[in-house]
């Protein structure tokens, strides 16, 4: 079907995909492949590409494929549009093992290379087998006879000397070359490793879109086509989080981890990251009735839903643009546009992705986000006083569940993960131990014991937990302890004294909040008790 516009001379090529089975007869073959991509939409796996191309048609049938495209396209998810005095015929999508393989520069250069590399390796190796013989001619000959053998102390001392100084040398050199060895054998293995990479891409199939086209003339007609790569390709969020000081907010750098082994090369493109995956099941499952019977010999799984979830129709992919209402948010190096299923992140610069076992980085955005900072430690567990950095409301940042590296005052001091599921309104992060605060818990031997009382058994617990700050400012910091959970009623736990701690009684957890100026130091104590009959024992203590 031709749509003609009665006021230009455009004409859009009409399409529908058709799967041909068996030999395609055509008047006329064009092989195309100098398609240009427009954009690239990445998903967290998976990817959708979108070129444009100018072709020359002949009058009548004419062939075109489109080729060194990726042999991992989804076929259903081809789309073809076209533009002059012209209409589709049909759209097929096909691999091709046979293409003709020509080698490339960088193959020829680092075959070169290699040669090169092993021609001084055998040469260095002939050497250390000379050395290796000379040494052990001078050490099987060194047994030299005094007097008996007519040489006088001069002589045999000379020649002693120029032994071990032969020897020494021979030696020394061997190193040398032993050095010289392995880091030739190093250079050809990262050469081979490499040549691995670019062989194993170059005997790659390629992906060819077959697109039979009828022109009435002779004309140029122009083609834009899309298409989805199912595997091979993802992006992953990954956070830096930097705090310059216990003053300054916290910094949360988004990047993206991009991966990309799909056969084709992505040069100067513009990206899109899509937090959404297109290979996942998009379909409702559907409740079935729960049944309850006697169980039978057999004990089936009546809860149902499964079995109707995994029956049901595969998954047609729809990847116009989504509609609704968005949201859009300009960040530094991307622009955020949130939908109502997922947040899509448009990339302003371009880039190269080459195909390739290689993951680049992509920054997307810098936030910065208000913080308080304080001490935290479980001296039953650890010592250690733990930097906090806390962030109240953090929901509002919109952050993926991704993980973390965290910096503070420009040093490394390890990873956490962010949930976006969390249900707490503050977000707390670890921001690396200080050892200028020190904390001590003590067990006093001499309170603990256990006591009768008629069939009634008691211990009693008690611990000192001493903090110092030996930091020139004042910290604030928060002591967690615990007191054990009965879980039967002939067990009781009693608080004996807490110096003034925080309980949380479902939990038993124990808090206190100290103030500590510079130098000064915090004692708490920490004691309780726990009855039971005399004649049982209690699992936990």
């Amino acid at each position: 079907m031709i749509m003609k516009n009665p006021t230009s001379k455009t004409v859009v090529l009409s399409f529908f995909l058709l799967i041909i089975s068996g030999k395609t007869f055509t008047q006329n073959s064009l092989r195309v492949s100098n398609s240009e991509i427009q954009k690239v939409r990445i998903y967290q796996s998976g990817a959708f590409v979108s070129r444009s191309v100018k072709v020359n048609l002949n009058a009548g049938i004419n062939e075109i494929v489109f080729d060194k495209l990726s042999p991992y396209i989804n076929a259903n998810s081809i789309s073809v549009k076209g533009f002059g005095e012209a209409s589709i015929v049909g759209v097929n999508f096909q691999q091709n093992y046979l293409k003709i393989q020509k080698t490339s520069s960088e193959i020829t250069k680092l075959e070169g290379e290699k040669d090169s590399l092993t021609i001084k390796l055998r040469y260095i190796q002939n050497k250390i087998m000379a050395c290796n013989e000379g040494l052990a001619v001078l050490q099987a000959n060194r047994s030299i006879g005094g007097a008996n053998n007519g040489i006088d102390a001069a002589k045999l001392t000379a020649l002693v000397e120029y032994q071990i100084k032969k020897i020494n040398s021979l030696k020394d050199e061997i190193i040398d070359l032993g050095i010289k060895d392995q880091g030739l054998q190093n250079q050809i293995t990262k050469i081979n490793q490499q040549l691995s990479v670019l062989n194993s891409k170059q005997n790659q199939s390629e992906g060819n879109i077959i697109v039979t086209v009828n022109s009435s003339t002779k004309s140029l007609a122009s083609f834009e086509f899309s298409y989805l790569i199912n595997s091979n390709v993802r992006w992953t969020p990954v956070y830096d989080i930097r705090v310059k000081n216990t003053s300054s907010p916290m910094e949360f750098i988004l990047k993206a981890k991009v991966y990309q082994s799909t056969g084709e090369d992505w040069t100067d493109v513009k990206l899109s990251l899509n937090t959404s995956n297109p290979t996942d099941r998009v379909q409702k499952p559907n409740l079935t009735p729960w049944y309850l019977n006697f169980q039978q010999e057999a004990d089936y799984d009546m809860r149902g839903s499964r079995d109707d979830e995994e029956s049901a129709a595969p998954m047609m992919y729809r990847l116009e643009e989504r509609k609704g209402k968005m949201d859009t948010m300009q960040w530094s190096n991307a622009q955020i546009i949130e939908n109502q299923l997922n947040n899509e992140y448009e990339i302003e610069n371009k880039y190269t992705l080459k195909s390739g076992n290689v993951e680049t980085q992509i920054e997307i955005n810098r936030i910065n986000a208000n913080a308080y900072y304080e001490y935290a430690s479980a001296p039953k567990l650890n010592s250690d006083a733990f930097l906090m950095g806390n962030i109240i409301n953090w929901e509002s940042l919109n952050l993926l569940n991704a993980e973390g590296s965290v910096y503070f005052d420009g040093a490394f001091v390890g990873t956490t993960y962010i949930q976006n599921t969390s249900s707490k309104d503050t977000m707390n992060l670890s921001l690396g131990k200080d050892e200028r605060i020190i904390i001590k818990r003590t067990k006093l031997n001499e309170v603990n014991g256990s006591n009768l009382f008629g069939n009634i058994k008691e211990k009693k617990f008690s611990y000192d937990i001493v903090v110092k700050n030996t930091k020139k400012e004042t910290v604030e910091i928060t002591i967690e302890e615990q007191l054990p959970i009965s879980q039967d009623k002939n067990i009781t736990v009693n608080a004996l004294e807490l110096s003034g701690g925080k309980l949380n009684p479902t939990t038993g957890l124990v808090t206190w909040k100290i103030s500590l100026k510079a130098g000064e130091s915090s004692t708490k104590k920490f004691n309780f008790s726990v009855k039971f009959p005399k004649d049982t024992s209690v699992n936990g203590l």
